[in-house]
């Protein structure tokens, strides 16, 4: 699957089996991880300065989004939902 924007910029989208893939014109690429119920565990993408991943965990009224997990620019992020909004805990 594809869509063109205005400049005619393509972006594609390919579903793997637990993966999906999505990568612009200029090569760029982003890998979401999938867990077996469909929802999104981490996503990767690569720069000059090295591979970059985001992993999300959570359940029904909490998430934790880690930002380059295993580096020294390492840093967690915790949310929480109550009652249909969510704040930064």
């Amino acid at each position: 699957m594809s869509e063109t924007d205005s400049n005619s910029n393509q972006t594609t989208y390919t579903w793997g089996a637990n993966t999906l893939t999505i990568q612009a014109d200029n090569g760029q690429q982003i890998v979401v991880s999938l867990d077996a119920s469909g929802s999104v565990t981490s996503a990767s993408y690569t720069t000059a300065a090295g591979t970059r991943q985001v992993d999300y965990s959570g359940g029904d009224t909490t998430a934790t989004v880690s930002y380059y997990p295993g580096t020294s620019d390492s840093h967690s992020v915790h949310y929480a939902y109550d009652q249909g909004s969510a704040r930064e805990s």
